[in-house]
């Protein structure tokens, strides 16, 4: 699908959000920056730099996916980019090299016992009973409406799909 197709379909532009890497997107539209980013699609990974220019959602049957339209360096144009399928590397500029005896290790994947918080939520039409489940590894934290067994099992998916160490873990609650 070409970008001006994307462009006439009926989406939602986005100042805020819940993903870690949708509100890092946002800063760097603010800030008119760049960023390094691994994308992940039809079973290839690619990591380019790319200069976003707007978030926003469409919504694709039951759910509302998250995309960035952004100058693609490695193609040399616009293009448009699901916010799931993207890592972050490198904002701004590449780093300094780490001297692997100063490198961070990253903890083996294996399986992660989380706690579950039971909270009440901002809803658009009120408070609403939700779940909060934690990571005892790096703190990251995902949230979803309802207190149900589908709600924490929401939470601990999310917690594989967003993990800021790229650890692919089996998330389980106490």
């Amino acid at each position: 699908m070409t970008l001006q197709d994307w462009k006439k379909l009926q989406h939602q532009p986005i100042n805020k959000s819940k993903n870690s890497v949708s509100n890092l997107m946002l800063k760097i539209i603010y800030t008119q920056d760049r960023v390094k980013i691994r994308y992940t699609a039809h079973g290839k990974v690619s990591e380019r730099w790319i200069k976003p220019i707007s978030l926003f959602t469409m919504k694709n049957s039951s759910e509302c996916t998250e995309y960035v339209e952004a100058h693609c360096e490695l193609r040399k144009e616009n293009r448009i980019f699901e916010i799931g399928k993207i890592k972050i590397l490198d904002p701004n500029n590449p780093p300094n090299p780490t001297p692997p005896s100063q490198a961070p290790q990253t903890a083996p994947p294996g399986r992660i016992e989380c706690s579950v918080n039971y909270v009440t939520l901002q809803g658009d039409y009120g408070d609403i009973e939700s779940v909060q489940v934690t990571c005892p590894r790096c703190d990251h934290v995902t949230e979803s409406f309802g207190t149900s067994a589908a709600s924490v099992n929401r939470c601990l998916v999310l917690l594989r799909e967003e993990c800021p160490n790229a650890e692919i873990n089996f998330y389980f609650r106490n």
